[in-house]
């Protein structure tokens, strides 16, 4: 906590400009802006705004049902994964020489079933991390998608089927084009 600290305090001194855009808690972010100015000495510009141009016409639809609906179809999804093989096929990437310092294996799932591979984890501890943070990823996604003021909502609860739900979809593409 305190290094993140320091080194947000180091990219609000190089780059303040940055420094506002980007959370300090956002250690990848902060961490790449520095790179660049320290590299180049210019600003890095994460781009998180639309930019409307005349060249396509945009439709922004967003998707989303009763939260409570939402996580149990999460944890439901998260339980089919691990049926399916999530933990053989992590044990095969790990075998192959992949690790927690990949990237890749730094997703939701992977890492989780490395912490249980390194005994780190139990396996319901594994499990309920894995449901847990796919439910906040998910909440942060309709957070991030909220600022969007000509985004449509869809809202799979107002429909009585799926296939109500894609047709007003269609629909509505249809109308906007």
């Amino acid at each position: 906590k305190e290094g993140n600290d320091f080194i947000y305090q180091m990219l609000k001194e190089a780059d303040p400009e940055s420094a506002e855009r980007i959370h300090k808690n956002n250690i990848r972010r902060v961490i790449r802006a520095l790179e660049i100015n320290k590299i180049s000495g210019e600003t890095k510009n994460f781009k998180t705004d639309l930019v409307k141009t005349g060249d396509y016409n945009i439709i922004l639809l967003g998707l989303k049902r009763n939260r409570m609906k939402l996580y149990a179809a999460i944890n439901k999804r998260v339980d089919q994964m691990v049926e399916k093989g999530l933990l053989d096929e992590v044990k095969f990437l790990k075998k192959y020489g992949l690790n927690d310092s990949f990237t890749s294996m730094q997703g939701i799932g992977y890492k989780e079933v490395l912490y249980y591979l390194d005994n780190k984890y139990s396996y319901d501890q594994m499990i309920t991390a894995i449901k847990t943070n796919s439910r906040r990823y998910a909440k942060r996604q309709l957070t991030w998608f909220k600022r969007y003021e000509d985004l449509e909502w869809f809202d799979f609860d107002d429909y009585g089927s799926f296939e109500q739900y894609l047709g007003k979809i269609k629909e509505f593409i249809l109308s906007n084009l």
